[in-house]
């Protein structure tokens, strides 16, 4: 369980971690903080994706942060760490899982329709 597994020699392999705190083990064993934080954020991004519902990119990058975000309230509030596994040979990058791809992906691609919006909006108006 806790030898790596190839995947892509070099690249990309498996290997069990776990995670009792938020992004690269940030306040590790403050489960209910960490919970907390999680959900407050997580109302406050569905209110803002609502907000700005008739922008199909902000609302599916928005719903992919979420759902992402969603896993790790689960495994906090059934008092679980976070499982990571997913390892990246060829760098020095700490162990992931596939919810932290979505909150990471979501996030940037959220950014850039915001600011695409941003800028359509101001161009309307000038």
């Amino acid at each position: 369980r806790q030898h790596p597994e190839e995947v892509i020699p070099g690249l990309l392999s498996f290997r069990y971690a776990e995670n009792s705190g938020a992004a690269f083990g940030m306040l590790s064993g403050m489960r209910l903080l960490n919970g907390l934080l999680t959900l407050t954020l997580l109302i406050v991004l569905f209110a803002f994706i609502c907000h700005h519902r008739k922008h199909a990119g902000m609302w599916y990058s928005g719903l992919t942060v979420i759902g992402g975000g969603i896993s790790h309230l689960y495994d906090r509030l059934l008092g679980k760490n976070i499982i990571d596994f997913i390892r990246l040979d060829f760098i020095d990058f700490p162990i992931f899982n596939f919810a932290d791809i979505c909150i990471c992906v979501g996030t940037v691609l959220l950014a850039l329709f915001y600011l695409k919006a941003d800028s359509d909006s101001r161009r309307e108006k000038a």
